[in-house]
């Protein structure tokens, strides 16, 4: 079986730090701190301005790296990013990890540092996961490429996210609950890979047995529907999404403005995809906890025990609410 085309990518066996920094409170600073204790692979530096970083060498120039480098984490200021892609390009590098926020006093400069990056990576046939990414990460190469300073437990549960605030939310939580995950992946801007992409990568990872989804939008609705009813005959995948508003259900144009209407078929079409939807934070928070267990049930019985009638009976209404068969305990 050959391998998935975002292997190298999501478990790269050498990786160049592109802005790497000894300021405090930078960008450059913290990747560096975050990869290079634990990384398993080859970890390389490019900044104009050192000669080394914590006894590690730094290049000054991007095609003085050596060849075959799988990922580039890109961390350099907005103005940078387009030459950066260049070099890259001519250095060989086919994936790169965009954690540079794009962002301008003028938002038609940014409109065409994209465009030129885009053209750049569809000419070299570069994938680039953001830009403003804020977390890759793959337990099993420790792999830390994010803003959290928990602990990444390893465990077989994968966590995608837009939203950099919530992945850091969750990953606090996990760290104190002991939560484990093979990968977390917050690309929050999908100018070339979408979450279809990272969905299909995750459906044949045997380092992942289930999915933990956020969402606020949908890019791609057809082909994202696809792949999460892909992904959810293999493995349990639960999904929570925000944004309750009509636009942000489809990239189609939807012919009513009823954001309720609009739900209710989102909900539909999830459910007849396999997967199961939850709609607060904390429902995701269980959602992850009972993945992360590994325990799965073989039935639809429920049994109920308590220290009292009353909890019983509302315990009892929302699970025939449900439609789940109380087990008669003898």
């Amino acid at each position: 079986m050959s391998e998935h085309y975002l292997k190298s990518l999501f478990d790269p066996q050498s990786i160049v730090l592109i802005g790497a920094s000894t300021r405090r409170d930078t960008l450059g600073k913290l990747m560096f701190d975050q990869l290079s204790p634990d990384f398993k692979g080859n970890l390389y530096l490019v900044n104009p301005h050192h000669q080394n970083i914590d006894g590690i060498k730094c290049h000054k120039k991007i095609k003085n790296l050596p060849e075959g480098i799988n990922l580039a984490i890109v961390v350099t200021p907005v103005k940078t990013v387009v030459e950066v892609f260049r070099n890259c390009a001519d250095k060989g590098i086919e994936n790169v990890l965009l954690m540079t926020n794009l962002q301008h006093k003028k938002p038609a400069k940014i409109v065409r540092i994209k465009k030129d990056i885009i053209k750049i990576a569809k000419e070299h046939n570069i994938r680039i996961l953001g830009p403003s990414a804020s977390a890759l990460i793959r337990t099993t190469s420790q792999l830390n490429a994010s803003f959290s300073t928990n602990q990444i437990h390893p465990g077989k549960l994968a966590l995608v996210t837009r939203s950099k605030t919530l992945c850091n939310t969750i990953l606090d939580w996990a760290d104190k609950h002991e939560i484990g995950f093979s990968s977390v992946i917050s690309h929050v801007e999908e100018l070339d890979l979408s979450l279809s992409d990272i969905l299909e990568f995750l459906i044949n990872d045997y380092r992942t047995s289930s999915i933990v989804l956020h969402l606020d939008e949908i890019h791609h609705s057809r082909r994202f529907m696809s792949a999460l009813r892909a992904a959810a005959i293999r493995k349990p995948v639960v999904l929570l999404k925000s944004s309750h508003d009509a636009g942000c259900y489809s990239d189609a144009i939807a012919k009513t403005s009823d954001v309720r209407s609009m739900d209710d078929v989102f909900h539909a079409a999830v459910t007849r995809a396999g997967a199961d939807r939850v709609y607060t934070l904390s429902g995701l928070f269980s959602a992850a906890k009972i993945l992360a267990s590994n325990q799965r049930t073989q039935g639809t019985r429920l049994g109920i025990i308590s220290n009292g009638e009353g909890p019983i009976m509302l315990a009892n209404d929302r699970l025939s609410f449900f439609g789940i068969e109380i087990a008669k305990l003898s």
